[in-house]
Order: C-alpha cells, then structure tokens, then sequence
C-alpha cells in the first residue's frame, strides 16, 4: 500500500542569481514548490528539473507557490516559461494528477490557463 502521509517540510533549494526553486513539502503523490525571484527564459530550466524530479518519482499532485516570482516585463511573460508550465501540466496530467500555481499574477493565470493549468490568483 502507498503511504500519503505528509512529511514534515523539507527545503530542498536550487538556485540561480537572484532565484529559486525549493521543494517546501512532499509525499508520495504531492510535493509543494516555492519558487521565488524573476520567470525568464534564463531561470525556468530550475523550475522545470525540480517539476521534472517530483514527476519522475511519481508525484502528480503539484501545487507551486508564486507568491515571490516575478516577471522581467509586467507586460509579458516570456515563451519558455508557458511552455514549462504547459510540459509539467502534459507530465502531471499523464499521470492522472493536476498541476496548481497559487498565487499567480493575472499575467501568469492567463499564460497558465491557456496552458491548460489550473491557477489561483495572488490574494
């Protein structure tokens, strides 16, 4: 039988200049990320191999906190990081599961929800 049993938090933090991607809570179907810093092209590559980890190891249940990202342009959101949203949306949704940014700017809810994400507007 598999255990759902949330595990106390552990951070697990990867980072670039300025930002970073950290695993705040995981079990063996959920994980909650963290991301904090600016969403560009330079920076979704941590983002993608931490969603990349969680479901490789079978974790479909997603929720990722953008409470502290940003963006370079208030005014757009750049390609690469639709198309890593869209990729881990397709992974978890393979898996049966769901993908949730929380606390999303409108920008990112809109480039989400084209990406076919669930996503919560910041509060």
């Amino acid at each position: 039988m598999t255990s759902t049993a949330q595990s106390e938090p552990t951070v697990l933090p990867e980072q670039a200049a300025g930002f970073e991607v950290a695993t705040v809570s995981a079990d063996t179907l959920r994980a909650g990320i963290r991301v904090v810093g600016t969403l560009d092209a330079t920076t979704t590559p941590l983002l993608a191999g931490i969603l990349r980890t969680h479901t490789v190891a079978g974790r479909r249940y997603l929720r990722v906190d953008l409470r502290a990202a940003t963006l370079d342009d208030a005014a757009t959101i750049d390609p690469a990081v639709v198309r890593t949203l869209a990729a881990a949306h397709a992974a978890v949704d393979a898996l049966g599961g769901m993908l949730v940014l929380e606390n999303a700017t409108p920008l990112v809810l809109a480039a989400a929800r084209a990406a076919g994400c669930y996503a919560r507007a910041a509060d």
